[in-house]
């Protein structure tokens, strides 16, 4: 779990390139650059921008809308959970002197725990008002409508899961946790090698419904920062330094066009909305770069089941087998990083994405009867669609054996994600890259 969570005030939006099977729809938000002490503005809350917006954010120069509006300063306290919905429309936040509510339609926030200085798990909808929980551990709980402390109520969402991760139980009755990373230690107790990926894992019961890899290879540890039953807002991290700046990942599970990403430090998040009704049954998300198995090189000696990216070779492509050079995509500020660790000079990497590729092999699969593919330039000429549209397979291998200098000649050289299963090939999606 990450010590410290990212986000926006004067978060620097990092756009991702088109999916294979997403469009990305990158943030922008706002910025002030005040190192002194805020005070409480005398203006009202601008309720109309934060009902426009998807997400607040709160960093180190205040509340802020995902669309880049200004909704509250604030003096906050770095390192502690500080940004939950209160399950009426409204928001809780913490900064140095306490505990702030911001009720819906409120013109502007109150101070409900005066110097409370635990972080902020949840608020708890009750018959006689919302209650906070503050603290993981020997956890405390206020009234916020009286300021006074009170017994547990019943109903919490959020707790500690089996892992020892925090889980989210949304009104629908999906759970959201994150589990991992396992890591090799070495003699000092200190992490040396990712053994296991961070992974963020839905279920409703023991059914699982998604199970996507939450961290990478450059950002170990991951967490999340809210789930609504339908989408889920998570950062991902490195070790050090403390307060890192991090990615933050907001996901729509039942949307194939939602996905959004962006890059900051010491902030945490949270959805405008009430809990979603999904009944999570019409899975639509295939969010290729975050399912790819987070490998750190293509160095390896064997591939097992999961999502890899590569360039296949034309000339292998056959009715039932083909060949690929195994790649490694890093996007983001991980793209950068793994740019500067191969001596890249170019630094941001251009459009936010880098493959790495030290090794000559080659890898050949048998290619599933049911082999799924979709394209990014199939029909560019009658309909483009970045995100990809299915085409028949044969005629994937009718194109890679075609010579014509055309826009079709894009499926011969564009990197594609493998997806194998039972150690065959079971779906092929272009990368579009520009």
């Amino acid at each position: 779990m990450i010590l410290s969570a990212c986000g926006t005030g004067d978060a620097t939006t990092t756009t991702v390139p088109p999916l294979a099977t997403t469009t990305t729809q990158p943030d922008a938000t706002g910025s002030t650059t005040s190192t002194t002490s805020p005070s409480i503005p005398a203006g009202a809350v601008d309720w109309e921008a934060i009902r426009a917006a998807r997400w607040l954010t709160h960093g180190i120069d205040g509340i802020w809308t995902d669309t880049g509006d200004f909704v509250w300063e604030t003096d906050p306290i770095l390192g502690g959970d500080n940004l939950a919905r209160d399950g009426a429309g409204g928001f809780v936040w913490l900064d140095v002197a306490g505990v702030w509510w911001l009720p819906l339609d409120a013109p502007q926030p109150m101070l409900a725990v005066p110097e409370a200085a635990s972080e902020i798990v949840e608020v708890i909808e009750t018959n006689t008002g919302p209650v906070v929980r503050l603290g993981y551990f020997e956890a405390s709980f206020f009234d916020l409508t009286t300021g006074e402390s009170v017994a547990e109520p019943a109903g919490g969402e959020v707790g500690y899961h089996e892992t020892g991760n925090v889980r989210w139980l949304a009104a629908n009755g999906l759970e959201a946790v994150i589990e991992g990373p396992e890591t090799e230690l070495d003699a000092e107790g200190q992490p040396v090698r990712i053994v296991r990926e961070a992974r963020l894992i839905v279920r409703r019961g023991l059914d699982t419904i998604f199970d996507s890899p939450a961290g990478t290879f450059y950002e170990p540890y991951a967490r999340i920062h809210d789930f609504d039953g339908q989408r889920s807002l998570t950062s991902r991290g490195p070790y050090e330094p403390a307060l890192p700046e991090e990615t933050f990942t907001m996901l729509d599970l039942a949307c194939t066009q939602c996905a959004a990403r962006f890059t900051s430090s010491a902030t945490y998040a949270a959805f405008i909305d009430l809990d979603s009704a999904w009944d999570g049954i019409e899975l639509a998300v295939q969010y290729r770069v975050l399912m790819a198995e987070p490998l750190g090189s293509d160095e390896v000696t064997s591939l097992t089941d999961g999502v890899y990216i590569g360039r296949l070779l034309p000339e292998t492509v056959s009715v039932d087998s083909l060949a690929f050079d195994l790649g490694v995509w890093f996007s983001g500020e991980d793209a950068n990083r793994a740019a500067r660790d191969d001596g890249e000079t170019e630094v941001p990497v251009p459009n936010d994405y880098y493959i790495r590729n030290r090794s000559d092999e080659i890898w050949t699969f048998t290619v599933s009867p049911d082999v799924v593919v979709t394209s990014v330039w199939y029909n560019a000429e009658t309909a483009p669609d970045t995100s990809g549209v299915p085409i028949p397979y044969a005629e994937l291998v009718q194109i890679m054996g075609d010579d014509a200098d055309d826009v079709l000649a894009n499926l011969r050289l564009d990197p594609w994600w493998v997806t194998i299963e039972d150690a065959r090939i079971v779906r092929l999606d272009e990368q579009y890259v520009p």
